[in-house]
């Protein structure tokens, strides 16, 4: 950056003040860590301890990177002369102060590390639970397991056993299950998705009496409505309201002299100079004139006949009228597309709520207020009984030891006393839970005593709705701060990642693509256009290619392979990544890289269980925990370990079956102590017969010390024995191997598993370590995971493809802002089967579609950034 400074120099040097605090809008390439790094450093140098600067961030390896990034900046000012870079003489000069307070205070970082006070979100809560173990309520600090779904599943099932006895909520209970038709695994699988998100709607339900949670649900419902309506005649100047009514009524006579049957009718009651309220006639008067204007798909109507009411007509005294009345309406609704939101306000005018809720929804709602927080209370007794817990519960006992905002613990007090500036990163990733927590760490912060809040983010890069990230929370922060703490809203604009080109190109690409305002329920966020830094490359920076026919797989695999090998051969130092939205959707491209003999890096892709060393290894664990297995032994012993042939397997199992009374482990004892003993022939042949000697010693011992060794301990001892490492071809293959004996580590549950198909179904969520071999030049993996990394080339490819439909869940519910700033409560039970849609359910679906849409498009940017 010498001798030239980026366009918002001035922003970034005011983000550098020690008193004051911020958030501070960083989109992508515009150096936001160094930028946090820079603050760090400078608040380091104005402090007693280390300990009173807290910076939190999502990854374990975001925190490495930062905790590194400090690290380096204190060597390098320790050790090197003041840089020529006015941008690195910043950071050189803030550390060089950081250094003279660590001397002053005799802190020795260098040496100690571990001082500066750089967590992620869920080490931070295990923490603070372990702090304060009493107002935690944990008592001694549990394990933490991030395979919680096994747990999950006996919390439900004890829940289940409440039908058998006579308890307060085995009504409640009752009540549910006859909703989902007695279906005991829908349930089970819908109570999963509830406890995966406990922490959201616990602090939701409420207690009180039927009446009074149907009124205020019923008065939020309405609430919505008037929004919507209000927005619409916010957005239509009252000269088109009014051209828009006169046709409206023209178009809803002639319908009804044709005798159609349309929406379009309600607006024969239209007021002729005010357009239609909230109320139920008047959303009903709403409807007649989406009809009018667009099409079922909500698009601007290009044409009107007369099934809208603007016929042709015969007479030739009303021709002339009617050809101007369409002419009039073809202009209004010419000039409506041009008005900025109406379009988003219209379509959200037609999955408006019902305002009422019908019986069967409030008793359903109020067994499961009842049955929920039943089902709370198992699963923590599950998790005592455990001495382990999910991340969801280290949270929530956090902001318990904390203590509420206006009666903060022991604790919260202490922190804030220790605690004097807090930065934050990727802030536009912070869940609803999360920003309870900051608010809480922040709630003793008085104006000009010294504390500072910082806030870093991109609302535009905002991709993680599926981990409860609210992007709206930055947008609401913007305006009115965290808590009690005003925020300074500050902007970067410079793009130093890529050049004027490609900057360019998104800023007229994304522009118009993303909402023309920001709403915070819908978390719907404006675009914001970046400057480049560097100049502009005499190659294109973007090329488009598109596929047209039936199965385009092949031939946009083979064209990303050309791409490739075009890259390679002409700047064979380039990066390439390859970019998929969902892992599925690489499959065909990874097939084509693979016949082509072309070697890569999957991050994250592969599914671990395709891999055969994970395949012998649960094999071998089903045989040792369930010695009556035939099958799994019989895999254990046409494993590379031992390796008999088809013709051994099946002499083997056929003598095994003959002894119906004895497993097939047994009879394999039986015939080694014969062969041993010299006693006649066996039915495996001699190769059979010295493989099975140097292994069924080792099984043999292995199922004799069941149960006295840690799980883990036991399967892992018994596949060294085995000589499992010596049969592996993929040193890949040794990292996969330790991600499954972790799992296994993770399920223990006193020696055993407590479910035959856990293990399966937990390795079937984890994915197999790169290559090391490939090497880094060539990476596939999804966007998300490329999220802040930087590439010379990226593919994008699948652009055609969707991600799987989302399920239905047990309750949707919202928490909105309405226009006024209150935060509302939105809330529907799911449907019962065969019963059709429902008004409120569906609206609340309808929210997460658009707020998944709004999130498409940043992860499209994203991609591309």
């Amino acid at each position: 950056m010498a001798g030239k400074r980026p366009a918002d120099f001035e922003q970034r040097m005011l983000a550098l003040d020690p008193g004051r605090s911020f958030l501070c809008e960083a989109p992508a390439g515009s150096g936001k860590t160094e930028l946090l790094s820079q603050r760090f450093l400078t608040l380091l140098g104005g402090v007693a301890r280390p300990e009173e600067l807290l910076a939190i961030t999502f990854t374990r390896k975001a925190t490495a990177a930062m905790r590194e990034r400090i690290i380096g900046a204190l060597l390098t000012a320790q050790h090197e002369t003041e840089p020529d870079n006015e941008y690195k003489r910043i950071t050189w000069q803030a550390a060089r102060r950081a250094l003279a307070a660590d001397a002053k205070y005799g802190w020795d970082l260098l040496s100690n590390p571990q001082r500066l006070q750089i967590r992620t979100f869920d080490s931070l809560c295990v923490h603070l639970s372990g702090a304060l173990p009493l107002h935690s309520t944990f008592g001694a600090q549990p394990e933490v397991t991030e395979e919680p779904e096994e747990l999950y599943r006996l919390a439900i099932r004890q829940l289940f056993q409440d039908l058998e006895v006579d308890t307060r909520w085995s009504g409640s209970l009752a009540v549910v299950l006859q909703h989902l038709d007695n279906n005991f695994s829908t349930l089970e699988r819908l109570l999963i998705g509830m406890l995966q998100r406990r922490e959201e709607w616990l602090p939701l339900l409420n207690r009180g009496s039927t009446a009074v949670i149907r009124e205020r649900l019923e008065r939020h419902l309405q609430h919505v409505c008037d929004d919507v309506v209000s927005r619409l005649k916010q957005i239509i100047p009252a000269i088109l309201q009014r051209r828009m009514l006169e046709l409206a009524a023209f178009a809803a006579a002639n319908v009804k002299q044709s005798g159609s049957e349309s929406a379009i009718l309600e607006c024969l009651e239209l007021a002729p100079d005010s357009l239609p309220d909230s109320s139920a006639a008047g959303i009903r008067c709403w409807s007649g004139i989406l009809e009018l204007l667009t099409t079922k798909k909500g698009d601007w109507r290009t044409a009107v006949d007369k099934r809208i009411g603007f016929p042709s007509v015969a007479r030739q005294e009303d021709r002339q009228n009617f050809r101007q009345r369409k002419e009039q309406m073809l202009g209004l609704i010419e000039e409506l597309r041009r008005l900025d939101g109406l379009q988003e306000a219209l379509y959200e005018l037609r999955f408006l709520p019902a305002v009422q809720y019908r019986e069967w929804q409030l008793e359903v709602l109020q067994a499961l207020t009842d049955v929920l927080p039943v089902l709370t209370a198992h699963l923590t007794l599950v998790f005592r009984d455990r001495n382990c817990v999910d991340f969801t519960e280290v949270n929530i006992r956090a902001r318990t030891a904390l203590g509420g905002l206006e009666t903060p613990t022991d604790l919260a007090l202490a922190l804030d006393y220790r605690i004097r500036h807090i930065l934050v990163d990727e802030f536009q990733d912070v869940s609803t839970a999360q920003v309870v927590l900051l608010r809480q760490l922040i709630a003793g912060w008085q104006a000009g005593d010294g504390h500072t809040l910082f806030c870093v983010g991109d609302a535009m890069q905002s991709i993680y709705g599926f981990r409860d990230a609210n992007v709206g929370v930055f947008i609401h922060c913007q305006e009115h701060g965290l808590g009690d703490v005003p925020l300074e809203y500050l902007r970067l604009n410079t793009n130093f990642r890529s050049h004027a080109g490609l900057v360019e190109w998104l800023n007229a690409i994304f522009a118009p693509a993303f909402p023309s305002q920001n709403d915070i329920p819908s978390g719907a966020v404006q675009y914001s256009p970046s400057v480049a830094f560097e100049a502009g490359s005499p190659e294109r920076a973007v090329n488009v290619f598109a596929f047209s026919g039936g199965d385009t797989g092949d031939a946009e695999a083979q064209r990303v392979l050309e791409i490739i090998s075009t890259t390679r051969r002409e700047t064979p130092a380039a990066s390439i990544a390859v970019l998929v939205r969902s892992r599925r959707h690489a499959s065909h491209i990874v097939s084509r890289l693979q016949r082509a003999g072309v070697g890569y890096r999957a991050v994250d892709l592969e599914p671990l269980a395709d891999h055969l060393v994970i395949r012998d290894l649960l094999s071998l664990c089903r045989a040792l925990l369930h010695p009556a297995d035939r099958i799994a032994w019989l895999s254990v012993l046409r494993a590379p370990w031992c390796g008999l042939t088809l013709a051994d397997l099946l002499a083997l199992s056929e003598c095994a079956g003959s002894a119906r009374d004895t497993t097939l482990v047994e009879q394999l004892q039986f015939m080694m102590d014969r062969g041993n003993a010299g006693e006649g022939s066996t039915p495996l042949t001699a190769d059979g017969m010295a493989r099975l000697a140097r292994v069924a010693p080792v099984l043999v011992t292995a199922l004799e010390e069941a149960r006295r060794k840690p799980l883990r301990e036991w399967l892992e001892g018994v596949w060294l024995e085995l000589g499992g490492p010596a049969c592996l071809d993929d040193p890949a293959d040794l990292d996969n191997a330790e991600k499954f004996f972790s799992l296994v580590e993770a399920l223990d549950s006193g020696g055993s598993l407590p479910e035959l198909d856990s293990l399966e179904k937990a390795v079937a969520g984890l994915y197999a370590a790169p290559d090391p071999a490939a090497g880094e030049k060539l990476q596939i993996m999804t966007i998300h995971k490329a999220k802040g990394l930087e590439f010379d080339v990226v593919i994008v490819p699948s652009l055609q493809r969707t991600p799987r439909p989302t399920t239905s869940d047990l309750i949707l519910w919202q928490e909105r802002l309405t226009a006024a700033g209150k935060s509302e409560v939105l809330m529907a039970p799911i449907p019962a089967r065969g019963d059709g849609p429902d008004q409120i359910y569906q609206y609340l679906q309808q929210e997460r579609k658009k707020k998944a849409a709004f999130e498409t498009c940043r992860l499209m940017y994203v991609a591309c950034t």
